[in-house]
């Protein structure tokens, strides 16, 4: 009778395709066959080998063998293939994610979540190949904000782009399909690009007193962001409140205005006084009204691009004067932030505007730079 050969048993398949007994390409989540069913891909071991993983093993590997070769042996290096990644940009970004993202720009959303970003979103991304990338981008646009402008600035923000592209359509078709188990990966990537979205205008070179290039920051599409993690949330809240963002997603239960001067009102009088008579009174005094309430809540002057409401934007960038004012004023808290993304984009924002059309006008900019620590 023949012997059996023996074989290495799967560790690393989904606890679906192991509870079946059927064999999991362990490519998820999901993997295959729980994609083709439609159904929920959990694995318990979180830190099998995933698919970027196998990719930088197998390039590993092929380079061992090249380097072990004999001298006289020819050394054909094919074109880089589209999909798999040349050695010297995973190298790149293995330093990227590794080295930056766990040393300093996981610290990116506040040092309560620190700890967050730095463990659960790395894990989260060793799964989803659109977190990874989203990952990637943050990190290389943190590091050309702390470099002057040179050719590798430059490089690092056509890194940032080009790794937003690779993630952004498949976060998209992924957002159809919000479950309890992909639901972790989306939130940190909506959070993750939002970041990204705001900053990267003011890491590009613009004409100083050009306040347009941040106002095009494309405010519809962090509109649309701050929006899609807000659905992801209601249509997760039970899956996200039970996982390890829950702090983050926490309903605010209270005032913290304590990153404003002391005395100061949260916005100018001026703001209030200018609504009043113009064209568009209601929606420019909701979006002062709203601002003041949201300056007062820790953590909340993000979100409120969302509730100012894409009328409100659309005005912004059609350059209505009064709709830019309360747009800088927004940016002046946001230039408080603890956040770098958060500060380098307001204060680029405040900066670069110079509009003075009346006494009061002047007064709610000279407030604006006051706020965010800007010499007037």
């Amino acid at each position: 009778m023949p012997q059996r050969r023996p074989h290495a048993k799967s560790t690393g398949g989904c606890s679906r395709c192991k509870k079946r007994r059927i064999k999991c390409d362990e490519s998820g989540p999901p993997c295959t066959t729980c994609r083709s069913r439609n159904a929920d891909c959990e694995y318990l071991n979180a830190f099998r080998a995933s698919s970027w993983m196998r990719s930088t093993e197998h390039i590993s590997r092929e380079n061992t063998i090249k380097t072990d070769r004999a001298p006289h042996q020819s050394q054909h290096v094919p074109e880089s293939d589209p999909i798999t990644p040349s050695v010297s940009s995973r190298n790149r970004e293995l330093q990227l994610m590794m080295h930056h993202w766990t040393l300093h720009t996981c610290h990116s959303f506040s040092a309560i979540f620190s700890e967050i970003f730095q463990t659960c979103a790395v894990q989260q991304a060793l799964h989803y190949p659109y977190l990874m990338d989203s990952l990637l981008a943050l990190t290389s646009l943190h590091m050309a904000s702390e470099l002057p402008d040179t050719a590798e600035k430059t490089k690092l923000r056509e890194d940032a782009l080009r790794y937003q592209s690779q993630a952004m359509p498949v976060f998209r078709m992924e957002l159809g399909n919000v479950t309890r188990v992909n639901c972790h990966a989306l939130f940190a990537c909506s959070v993750i690009t939002m970041a990204c979205t705001f900053v990267l205008p003011s890491l590009t070179s613009t004409t100083e007193g050009d306040v347009e290039a941040q106002t095009s920051t494309d405010l519809k599409s962090l509109f649309r962001l701050v929006s899609g993690t807000h659905s992801i949330i209601d249509r997760a809240r039970v899956s996200l409140e039970a996982g390890p963002f829950k702090m983050i997603i926490q309903p605010w239960s209270g005032a913290n205005p304590a990153f404003l001067p002391p005395g100061e009102r949260v916005l100018p009088m001026e703001l209030k006084t200018l609504c009043e008579g113009s064209l568009s009174q209601r929606l420019y005094e909701h979006a002062v009204d709203s601002l003041e309430r949201y300056a007062m809540a820790e953590g909340m002057v993000i979100p409120w691009i969302m509730v100012a409401g894409e009328e409100f934007i659309e005005r912004v960038q059609e350059r209505e004067p009064l709709a830019l004012l309360i747009y800088v004023c927004w940016a002046a808290l946001m230039a408080r932030q603890e956040m770098w993304w958060a500060k380098t984009a307001g204060m680029t924002i405040v900066q670069n505007y110079r509009r003075f059309e009346s006494d009061k006008t002047d007064r709610a900019v000279r407030w604006a730079r006051e706020i965010a620590k800007i010499d007037t």
